[in-house]
């Protein structure tokens, strides 16, 4: 991926850190655009959202659960059909 800014790098801990549930970037919009853009290309299991108190805002991302869901869905969507071939 290449180098990564400071927010992204910090992202990404917040990402891996299985304690922490909410990361809060206050910072300017650039900043934060570019957080947000890099969160969907990467696909992260993220909602994010702005705070518009005070100044600079804050980009605020809480952990989802997605691709597990997903994951979940396959396994009893594949389940299903081996039930369907088998008999």
């Amino acid at each position: 991926m290449g180098r990564r800014c400071g927010d992204c790098t910090d992202f990404s801990r917040f990402l891996n850190d299985p304690a922490q549930k909410v990361f809060v970037l206050r910072a300017v919009e650039s900043a934060r655009s570019h957080l947000e853009q890099a969160m969907r290309a990467a696909c992260c299991d993220a909602d994010a959202t702005t705070e518009r108190k005070g100044r600079p805002y804050s980009l605020i991302a809480t952990k989802n659960r997605a691709s597990y869901d997903r994951r979940v869905a396959q396994r009893r969507q594949d389940l299903e059909h081996i039930s369907i071939i088998a008999g």
